[in-house]
Order: structure tokens, then sequence, then C-alpha cells
């Protein structure tokens, strides 16, 4: 049985936003209530450069950020 009562971010727009916060892996979930469950499953990995290492690079590209995209549609 689906339960979606109480999730941490909802949106139903289609032009949503999310801010990656954190280096860690974020799981989104996209259901479609009908006679039977639907779910949708996207995996975002997001991963940071190492920020002890020594560069000349400008501060800013030392911020960006990867991502990595999965989709499942279980």
């Amino acid at each position: 049985q689906c339960n979606s009562s109480n999730p941490r971010f909802y949106s139903d727009t289609g032009k949503t936003r999310f801010m990656f916060d954190r280096s860690v892996p974020y799981y989104f979930y996209k259901w479609r209530m009908s006679r039977h469950c639907e779910k949708r499953k996207m995996i975002v990995e997001v991963l940071s450069r190492d920020k002890t290492t020594t560069s000349f690079a400008p501060p800013a590209a030392l911020d960006v950020w990867f991502c990595f995209f999965s989709l499942s549609l279980s």
C-alpha cells in the first residue's frame, strides 16, 4: 500500500527546484494514485571535490558539484 502522507518535500507543479546542500545520495519518488499504486524512483548522488587538496584554481571552481542520476521504473 502506498503511504505518501508525510514526505520530507512535496511538489506537484512540474517545475520544481531542489537545493542539494550535502554530498550524500538523495532519493525522489513519484507516486501515482490509481487503482494500483505506481511508484517511480530517481536516485541522485551528489559528489563534491575534495576541498583539502591544494589548487591554483579560483575558489568558485572548488565548489563544483557533480550529480549522477539513476532512474528506476519499479
